[in-house]
């Protein structure tokens, strides 16, 4: 007698939604796909499938991602409370940032003195204004 195949069932729409916040907190991090791969002893092009959703991560690889990246494993379910396929969230928008604007939003919240935070969103804003007129 055979023995019974292991089904693999396809990633869902959770998967996905967790692959693209490792994405989000890995260029967070400053990290690249190849720094995070060499981290957990996986390929860089594994942690490409995991950021694009055609690969679940296994509860073990989610925690191994959050002790790295220094957040919580329930943050790689960010986004769902919005709807599992509502595309046009906050979260959504954040993952189509450029690096640059990715450290800039990272920077931004570790100034933890919430003065010295809107001196700089007025000078931000400040500076857009002067650019419209």
């Amino acid at each position: 007698m055979s023995k019974p195949r292991k089904v693999r069932s396809k990633p869902d729409d959770i998967d996905k939604r967790a692959g693209k916040n490792l994405r989000l907190y890995r260029m967070m991090a400053g990290l690249s796909q190849e720094t995070l791969a060499g981290a957990v002893d996986v390929t860089f092009q594994q942690i490409q499938k995991y950021e694009l959703g055609s690969n679940r991560m296994s509860a073990s690889r989610i925690l191994s991602f959050a002790k790295l990246l220094n957040v919580e494993v329930s943050d790689f379910y960010n986004g769902l409370e919005e709807g599992l396929n509502k595309e046009t969230n906050l979260l959504d928008k954040f993952y189509s940032l450029d690096q640059e604007s990715i450290d800039f939003i990272s920077l931004y919240t570790q100034i933890t003195d919430k003065k010295k935070r809107q001196l700089l969103l007025n000078v931000l804003k400040n500076i857009q204004e002067k650019n419209i007129n």
